[in-house]
């Protein structure tokens, strides 16, 4: 009876998600709690890894926590947390140059907090400005294109003021971004927005709550194309569905089952200079970080548990056999993909490049150094070695760029 109960509360969630938006082919159904939790062997999946150790020089220092890299056939784009971006040569990682500045100049950025888009047709980087986004040529450095946000058109009359993290450019008619709910009642989930702000299409929010401390959730809309075709998880708290972009409109592609309605949650309230904050202190929620997909696999990270109780897992969908798996969940720590070719960390996916030939991941500098002199880490091969023993404590992040199967 529980598992007919729970397959009946699924069907009336689904039911809802299509109901609001538009309807197209069946969408794939991956159930994160009957996944088949294993270790999962990298060369499963790939048949070599590629190491780029970006260099680090004063003019180029990366965060090893907080970053985002992009691949071009000639370049890693580094993103650092909150300012600087970086240009570094794709074969060998030496720094070429910094894309543009943080500042209030006419080719300036005022943050690249979270993720930002990248354009990989054109090579334009769409970053934060007050009022505006920015869309910056990686190899001028200058800006090439402004977008007015919507939440700064609509301010007046009180609409759209959710905050829109990313935007992206959609099939160059328009933009498309994901509307936090900042305030626990904003009504528009994804606008569809044209360069001056104006709001062409809204798709309603579901989801509202009370909000209880001054922090506003401000979360990346996850954009990728497959095909020739683009695809968005919204950053909503538990995203539980992958749509397609056609037709200007949204098609559920992927749902994932994630449980969420029988999770447990609690919350404790403290003070900080005389002021009240309330957070998560446990968390049983599943929520879908990253989504790709190949002709074969759909790759996904997710996790769940509050500010104290953090894990992360990840794991694929296989579309010939129709079957998910996932590495197994690790408290405080990240699982990944077992490195069974190097003996090196687990690998966490962190994007693929419009090819679908390659997966990209990074190594945090820092950490590597420390579990190899600990004897943490034991490195199976020469390759293996050479990279753990000759990378510092303070270098810049190591890019892994592994080729599938």
């Amino acid at each position: 009876m529980k598992a007919k109960r729970d397959a009946f509360v699924f069907i009336i969630l689904l039911m809802g998600t299509c109901a609001l938006y538009a309807k197209s082919d069946e969408p794939i159904i991956i159930d994160i709690a009957q996944m088949e939790e294993r270790e999962i062997p990298l060369s499963h999946l790939v048949s070599k890894i590629e190491y780029i150790p970006l260099e680090l020089t004063k003019e180029c220092p990366l965060s090893n926590i907080g970053s985002h890299f992009y691949i071009t056939s000639q370049y890693i784009i580094g993103v650092n947390f909150g300012e600087h971006i970086y240009l570094f040569d794709r074969k060998d990682g030496h720094f070429v140059k910094e894309v543009s500045r943080h500042g209030y100049g006419p080719d300036d950025y005022f943050s690249t907090l979270g993720q930002c888009t990248f354009d990989y047709k054109r090579h334009v980087l769409y970053v934060q400005c007050i009022d505006t986004w920015r869309g910056l040529d990686i190899l001028t450095g200058k800006c090439v294109e402004q977008i007015l946000k919507p939440s700064r058109r609509y301010k007046k009359e009180g609409l759209y003021q959710g905050a829109i993290h990313n935007p992206y450019l959609y099939k160059n008619k328009y933009y498309i971004g994901f509307n936090n709910n900042t305030t626990g009642k904003i009504k528009d989930k994804i606008l569809f927005f044209d360069k001056e702000g104006k709001v062409l299409k809204s798709f309603p929010n579901t989801s509202f709550y009370e909000q209880t401390s001054f922090d506003k959730v401000c979360n990346a809309g996850l954009f990728y194309e497959y095909k020739d075709e683009v695809y968005l998880l919204p950053g909503a708290q538990n995203p539980d569905t992958v749509f397609h972009i056609k037709d200007d409109n949204l098609y559920p592609h992927i749902l994932f089952k994630l449980g969420n309605e029988k999770a447990k949650v609690k919350y404790e309230t403290t003070k900080e200079a005389g002021i009240s904050y309330t957070y998560e202190k446990e968390n049983d929620k599943v929520s879908i970080t990253f989504v790709e997909e190949t002709d074969r696999y759909i790759f996904f990270n997710f996790s769940k548990g509050g500010a104290f109780n953090s894990t992360s897992s990840c794991g694929y969908y296989d579309k010939k056999a129709k079957k998910a798996y996932c590495t197994p969940f690790k408290k405080f720590k990240e699982s990944g993909f077992t490195d069974d070719i190097n003996g090196l960390f687990p690998w966490k996916i962190q994007n693929l490049p419009p090819s679908k030939k390659v997966i990209v991941s990074w190594l945090n500098a820092a950490t590597l150094n420390e579990e190899y002199e600990l004897g943490k880490i034991k490195p199976i091969t020469e390759t293996g070695k050479k990279i753990a023993s000759q990378t510092k404590f303070d270098d810049n992040p190591i890019i892994m760029i592994a080729t599938l199967k």
